[in-house]
């Protein structure tokens, strides 16, 4: 199967007009079919070992709970492939990576919201609960970007 999927990912590539592809982060990203998120292409000089998570979560524009997703999250150099995870609305799926490049790709066939970023354990909230800058700017660009769609 992760054979199979890992072709897929290859044959992805190739065919990427047909399947959106948006940078990682993203945040409000309607999906119906399928979407793909991918690290940006900057070479890192310093590659960072601190612990990383990729984060995935659903949602709906009427709040419904009841949309399902399905996600695998795969590296770029394409030798893993982790999943496929099936994700409800509300829901975020966090998976621990490595310091390599990371892909994801999402499938619903509904109607579904996508947010898609990463944090490192340094971006995590300190023991006091207190919100790190980069956690701040995360946060301000969901809220702007939220405000936005409701405009």
């Amino acid at each position: 199967m992760a054979v199979l999927m890992v072709f897929v990912l290859i044959r992805f590539d190739s065919y990427s007009q047909t399947i959106p592809t948006y940078p990682i982060p993203s945040y409000n990203v309607h999906v119906n079919g399928y979407a793909n998120f991918r690290d940006n292409y900057v070479i890192k000089s310093n590659p960072s070992k601190a612990k990383q998570e990729l984060d995935v979560q659903a949602r709906t524009t009427s709040g419904s709970q009841n949309c399902q997703a399905t996600v695998w999250v795969y590296s770029l150099d394409q030798t893993t492939v982790l999943g496929p995870y099936t994700i409800t609305c509300g829901q975020t799926l966090t998976i621990p990576i490595d310091e390599r490049e990371w892909g994801v790709l999402v499938e619903s066939d509904e109607d579904v919201i996508i947010d898609v970023w990463k944090t490192t354990s340094s971006q995590k909230k300190s023991q006091t609960g207190a919100l790190l800058q980069d956690q701040k700017c995360e946060l301000f660009e969901k809220e702007l970007f939220n405000y936005i769609a409701e405009i």
